[in-house]
C-alpha cells in the first residue's frame, strides 16, 4: 500500500470511528433501541455476510436505518455501495433509509461531490437505493427528528435542549477533535469538529498551546435555594505547564424569538441587582402584586412611568443575571454562565458569544420598560414572583 492510499485508509477509520462515538451517544440517552456495528446479511445458502454495512440502528418503533461512514463520494464507490444497500433492504424489509454519511469539515471539493450527488438522489434524477448522502452533522439532526417526531410539543422542546446540551459536551470530549486540534493534523477527522474548533476559538484557545486534556460536563450542582443554575455545560481544560482553565455555557435552542428565560420574586431581583431605590423597589412590587405591565400601568400609573424611566439604569447587570445568573446566587466559577451557544433550529446553525455580546445584541430587540424583556407572570404566581421573556439571538 503506498502512503497516499495508506493515509485515505487512516482518515476513512477515523470516519468511522467518529460515527460510532455519535451513535453510541444516542444509545446511551435511550434515544434508540439497538446498534449493530458491521451489520451484514446474505442471501440463503448463500453467503450469509455477503451484503454490509458500518451500522445498524433500531429505533423504538423498531423501524431501522443502515449507516455507511464515507470520506469521499466517488462514482466508482456509490456503485459499490448501492448495491450494499439494495440488497439489505431486499432481505430486510424493516430498512427504510440507506445513508452515506461524512465527516463535517472534509475538503471543498469531496463536499461538493457528496451534495451533488444527494442533490441528484433528492430529485429524483438518477435511481437509487441510498437515501440520503449527508454530514455527520446532519445525521444527528436526522436522528434527533425521527425521535422527536412522536413526541408531545412541550416534552419535544425539553428533548431538544436536553440533546443540544449533550451534544455539545459529547463534541468537546471527543478525543479524535482534540487530537485535531493539537496536530492540525488532515488524517484526523474528529466529531462535528468545526464546532469544537468555534467553541475553542471564542474560548481564546491558541494551536500553538498543546491542550493536555478537556472535560466537559453538564451534571452541574444545583444552586442554595435549590433551582437551576444558568450554566448548562461546565468545561475545564488542562495543560502541561499551565493552571486549569474553567469556562461556563449556557445552552440557548429554540423556533422562537423569545423564550421564558427568568423567574424570581421581587427580592431577588433586589438582592442580585443591589437596589437601593426605594422607589424603583415599590413600583417592582406594585409589578409583582398586579402581574403585568398594562395591568400597572392602569392601576398605579406612577409606577409604571418609574419602571419605564428608571431600570434602564439597571440594564446590564439586569441581562447578566438574567441570562447568565451573574451576580445572583451561587458558585460565580460553576453556577454563572459566561458564554452563551445557541443553535438555531430553522438553520441549523451554531452561534458562541460572551455574555457580554450576547446581550448587546438583545439590547437592540425592544421589550417592555426599556429593556430586552417582556413581564408577566407563570401561571398560578401571581403575586408571589415575575417571570422574563426574552431573545434568543
Amino acid at each position: 500500500m503506498n502512503y497516499d492510499n495508506s493515509k485515505k485508509s487512516l482518515h476513512g477509520k477515523a470516519g468511522k470511528e467518529e460515527l460510532e462515538n455519535l451513535l453510541k451517544g444516542f444509545e446511551e440517552n435511550q434515544f434508540v433501541k439497538d446498534i449493530v456495528k458491521d451489520y451484514s446479511v446474505g442471501y440463503g445458502s448463500h453467503d450469509n455476510n455477503q451484503f454490509k454495512t458500518h451500522f445498524l440502528v433500531q429505533f423504538l418503533d423498531n423501524e431501522q436505518w443502515i449507516i455507511t461512514s464515507t470520506t469521499s463520494v466517488r462514482s466508482d464507490r456509490t456503485k459499490g455501495n448501492q448495491w450494499e444497500a439494495y440488497n439489505i433492504k431486499q432481505l430486510n424489509k424493516n430498512v427504510t433509509r440507506a445513508i452515506l454519511t461524512y465527516p463535517d469539515g472534509i475538503n471543498e471539493k469531496e463536499e461538493l461531490n457528496a451534495k451533488s450527488y444527494n442533490r441528484k438522489i433528492q430529485e429524483n434524477n438518477i435511481y437509487s437505493e441510498i437515501t440520503d448522502v449527508i454530514s455527520i452533522s446532519d445525521l444527528f439532526d436526522e436522528i434527533e427528528q425521527k425521535v422527536l417526531q412522536s413526541k408531545s410539543p412541550n416534552s419535544k422542546r425539553a428533548l431538544e435542549g436536553n440533546s443540544f446540551e449533550k451534544r455539545l459536551v459529547v463534541i468537546l470530549n471527543n478525543k479524535g477533535n482534540l487530537k485535531k486540534w493539537n496536530s492540525q493534523n488532515s488524517i484526523e477527522v474528529g466529531l462535528q469538529f468545526p464546532i469544537f474548533s468555534m467553541i475553542l476559538e471564542a474560548f481564546g484557545m491558541k494551536n500553538d498551546i498543546s491542550i493536555n486534556k478537556i472535560s466537559a460536563t453538564d451534571k452541574i450542582s444545583k444552586l442554595p435555594s435549590g433551582g437551576l443554575p444558568k450554566t448548562d455545560v461546565l468545561i475545564k481544560f488542562y495543560f502541561e505547564n499551565k493552571p486549569t482553565q474553567t469556562y461556563t455555557v449556557s445552552c440557548k435552542r429554540t423556533r422562537n424569538n423569545k423564550v421564558t428565560i427568568h423567574e424570581y420574586s421581587v427580592d431577588s431581583f433586589i438582592k442580585a441587582l443591589c437596589l437601593e431605590d426605594k422607589r424603583l423597589i415599590e413600583s417592582l412590587r406594585s409589578l409583582q402584586k398586579v402581574g403585568g405591565p398594562t395591568a400597572l400601568k392602569n392601576n398605579y400609573p406612577p409606577d409604571y412611568d418609574y419602571l419605564n424611566n428608571n431600570l434602564i439604569n439597571y440594564i446590564n447587570q439586569l441581562s447578566k443575571w438574567v441570562y447568565g445568573g451573574i451576580g445572583g446566587e451561587g458558585n460565580p466559577n460553576e453556577h454563572w454562565a459566561y458564554y452563551i451557544v445557541s443553535y438555531n433550529n430553522e438553520l441549523k446553525e451554531v452561534s458562541i458569544y460572551t455574555i457580554d455580546d450576547y446581550i448587546k445584541q438583545a439590547k437592540n430587540i425592544a421589550g417592555q420598560f426599556n429593556t430586552p424583556f417582556t413581564w408577566t407572570y407563570a401561571s398560578g404566581q401571581k403575586g408571589k414572583s415575575l417571570q422574563l421573556k426574552g431573545p434568543v439571538i
